[in-house]
């Protein structure tokens, strides 16, 4: 693994991620997120971090100062910092080839065309499942929710069509936990996060069962408004038109999000703990995290797997943006190199640039300024940008 090197801070680098921060975070009019942190690490050094804005609204007398330790609900990066890391470890040792068929692990995952259904299909999300349906409508219990979802009839033959998918991780979670009989936050934990060493990294840090984080804590920056925007997803069918009635549910939150997974799925169906959702983290284990992925991309070792298997899953499938759980971008828009990484809903994103030994990390909670919650691209561009010239 690539030895850590000491702090390089590039001044004019900070300056101008200070500049950006000071334009799209806060609580002014066009303002994308209350609070974030950008974190550069360059050849194995931080070059840059900063952090701005508060961990709440204005107006909420427990909202504090983001610091670089401020964790955040980093919504589907779990997909790649949990159960992508899993597969990856796993084809990797042999255990679980990524071209297992699905229903060898997860015998209640029948019908026409899945048994062509492999976790390399689901890992690149052309499985032909649904992007997304509120589970939490029809079953509140982790083992009933995996059922529905698995019950769910295909909407286009696998192969045939790149649909992401968050039905497609749940069911990749729930293998791995069938496969592995642990949980999946315990199985990420003994195989990605502590090796890696990532101490502020996990699923629930605010469960009261939880003896290691027993409460909210300030470090935390809330998440988003209860389950407002989904309620309005199910009301409106924008982006995804579903056959379910939000009447029917009576466990929608309607206090500040914090601690607690703002995905509804991950949290009333799976209890915090999913393969599209529920991973919390900070800037520095994320950037540790994709630091070991970058090693393994460069051909050095790393904690995850070997070169040739990282290599491997970051390779574009048939659709150019899409490798195995990873998005790619073989084109290398805005960076002169390719930029591989992916992004979760509530304002996290994260790349890595191997043709500059660069990774690039942004956390925010944009939803707390919604709904609608301000898209977080137009930042996220100027950052890549600013760090690859």
């Amino acid at each position: 693994m690539h030895a850590p090197r000491a702090d390089q801070p590039n001044t004019e680098l900070a300056h101008g991620i200070r500049g950006l921060l000071e334009r799209h975070v806060g609580h002014h009019d066009g303002a994308l997120s209350p609070g974030a942190v950008v974190l550069v690490v360059r050849d194995g050094a931080t070059a840059a971090a900063h952090a701005a804005g508060l961990t709440r609204g204005s107006d909420d007398a427990s909202a504090r100062a983001v610091t670089p330790a401020t964790r955040y609900d980093v919504a589907s990066i779990t997909k790649v910092m949990a159960t992508t890391a899993l597969l990856m470890h796993l084809h990797d040792t042999g255990d679980l080839p990524f071209g297992t068929p699905l229903g060898d692990l997860l015998p209640e995952f029948g019908g026409p065309g899945k048994e062509e259904v492999t976790l390399a299909a689901l890992l690149a999300h052309e499985a032909g499942l649904a992007p997304w349906e509120p589970v939490y409508v029809h079953a509140t219990e982790r083992d009933a929710a995996l059922a529905w979802v698995a019950r769910r009839g295909l909407i286009a033959p696998p192969g045939q069509r790149h649909s992401y998918s968050d039905l497609g991780f749940m069911l990749l979670g729930g293998a791995l936990e069938r496969w592995s009989r642990q949980r999946l936050d315990r199985l990420t934990e003994r195989t990605i996060h502590e090796p890696l060493g990532l101490t502020a990294t996990g699923f629930r840090p605010a469960t009261p069962d939880d003896p290691r984080r027993p409460d909210p804590a300030p470090d935390i920056a809330a998440t988003a408004p209860g389950d407002l925007h989904e309620r309005r997803m199910i009301e409106t069918g924008d982006p995804y038109p579903v056959d379910a009635d939000p009447g029917a549910f009576g466990g929608w939150r309607t206090h500040t999000l914090c601690g607690e997974v703002a995905d509804g799925n991950a949290f009333h169906a799976f209890g915090g703990v999913a393969g599209h959702a529920g991973v919390f983290t900070t800037a520095a284990d994320l950037a540790r995290f994709a630091s070991a992925v970058l090693d393994g991309v460069q051909g050095r070792d790393n904690p995850l797997a070997s070169p040739p298997t990282v290599r491997r899953f970051l390779q574009p499938t048939g659709w150019p943006r899409q490798a195995l759980g990873w998005w790619v971008d073989p084109a290398g828009a805005a960076t002169g190199g390719r930029l591989i990484g992916h992004s979760g809903f509530t304002g996290a994103r994260f790349g890595i640039v191997p043709d500059r030994e660069t990774v690039l990390v942004l956390l925010a909670n944009r939803q707390q300024l919604g709904p609608p919650a301000p898209d977080i691209t137009p930042l996220w561009r100027e950052l890549t940008a600013l760090v690859t010239v």
